[in-house]
């Protein structure tokens, strides 16, 4: 399975049916859950070029169809730390102390909240489920015998 973004912007997920020099194919899928179980429908296979990638999902990151489209999973996925890291919980403590100290009357109070919320909102800007593909990370496939080929992503040098 691979996850990626393209330069469009638009995710990608699927199953690699096939790796070329250059390019390789995907079949996606979406996974249904219901009260009977789950449910996977797949869809035609999607050629690409290993140029298209713009972003691949940081480590943890779950992409999900979600929508009509493939998305980052609003709950973190497996990300470690993941509310404090997009600035959430900053936001719902700020706030939460800014209410409080106007219910007090607590001047002070309030610029501390409201400093801890706007914290908060700059890290959730700042936080993107993403690496971006550029000079020092790189997407490649090397060959593992005469018929296989498989696709890498990593730092460069």
């Amino acid at each position: 399975m691979i996850s990626f973004q393209l330069n469009t912007k638009q995710w990608r997920k699927g199953q690699i049916t096939g790796i070329h020099n250059d390019s390789f194919y995907i079949r996606p899928n979406m996974v249904t859950y219901s009260l009977y179980g789950t449910d996977t429908t797949y869809f035609p296979v999607e050629g690409y070029v290993i140029d298209d990638i713009y972003a691949m999902p940081k480590k943890g990151v779950l992409i999900s169809y979600k929508n009509g489209s493939y998305q980052p999973s609003k709950t973190g996925g497996h990300v470690h730390w993941y509310w404090i890291k997009n600035g959430l919980i900053f936001r719902y403590m700020g706030g939460a102390y800014a209410v409080l100290s106007i219910a007090t009357g607590n001047v002070v109070g309030i610029g501390i909240g409201t400093a801890i919320f706007v914290g908060g909102f700059i890290m959730g800007k700042l936080y993107t489920p993403a690496v971006r593909i550029r000079k020092k990370i790189r997407v490649e496939s090397f060959r593992l015998d005469n018929n296989k080929r498989i696709a890498s992503a990593g730092q460069g040098r």
